[in-house]
């Protein structure tokens, strides 16, 4: 069986090389082509208009494994029966790049702020796949993680853990900390005018999550801010290509791993 990968960073290059050293039928994705192979493979994180027009070029009824498929391009998908294999969805592959995006985090703010994590006040925004073990790390270094966590479980099992855990936006406006650094996993604007005070000139704000992100449009942010979509494929390629290699031998029809 034919596979094509979409070569688009250093993560799609390692998993190529994993894929053709364990004997899959594999070769990058040539742009531009009419395309022939029934297996196609893009980054998670793939969207916009050059997206669109890969799509466009791949056989009736191609199977695609990425991330979720770009609204942008529901019409393409339709007319051209693709099987989307939406990678994100599968709980597996979502931790591993979970612990991945945490770890390359982590790495960012250590190079982003101008003082020692340890001691450090740090404010992190969500406590979920990414937030859980970004926050354990930074909690390792020293640093007095402040977490907004609005599930009540999730809470109580942040608290246990040692970490103090706001409920909502309310408790967070009425705090008198000052962040030199903040970190959202959160996919939809968070705070507003009202926690402008918990930020100064010198923050650093470390945006983990997909557009349009934490920050609403009502908080003029004062600090740095950093936006650092798709950290597995900048900040360890090769174990986030092997994720996806992983992904692709459990579901992977008639692969090597799964004849």
């Amino acid at each position: 069986m034919q596979w094509r990968i979409d070569l688009t960073d250093a993560r799609m290059e390692a998993l190529l090389t994993t894929m053709t050293r364990a004997g899959w039928q594999a070769a990058p994705f040539e742009r531009d082509r009419q395309q022939t192979a029934q297996q196609y493979v893009f980054a998670p994180n793939s969207k916009g208009d050059a997206f669109v027009r890969a799509l466009k070029s791949l056989p009736l009824g191609a199977a695609v494994y990425a991330g979720a498929p770009p609204q942008e391009g529901m019409e393409v998908i339709k007319a051209r029966a693709l099987q989307w294999h939406n990678m994100l969805e599968d709980e597996c592959y979502a931790l591993q790049n979970a612990a991945l995006t945490a770890e390359g985090a982590l790495a960012l703010a250590i190079q982003s702020t101008p003082r020692t994590l340890r001691g450090m006040p740090v404010l992190l925004l969500g406590y979920g796949r990414i937030g859980q073990p970004l926050a354990a790390q930074l909690q390792a270094l020293g640093a007095r993680v402040h977490i907004l966590i609005r599930d009540p479980v999730k809470r109580e099992k942040a608290r246990v853990a040692g970490f103090y855990a706001l409920p909502d936006l309310l408790s967070l406006s009425q705090s008198q900390a000052i962040y030199p650094l903040t970190l959202n996993t959160a996919p939809a604007p968070v705070l507003d005018a009202r926690h402008a005070h918990l930020f100064a000139a010198h923050s650093v704000w470390i945006e983990l999550a997909s557009s349009p992100g934490g920050l609403s449009d009502a908080l003029a942010f004062p600090g740095k801010q950093i936006s650092a979509p798709g950290l597995p494929g900048a900040v360890s390629p090769q174990s986030a290509g092997e994720s996806i290699y992983d992904y692709l031998k459990r579901y992977a029809p008639l692969s090597p791993s799964n004849p």
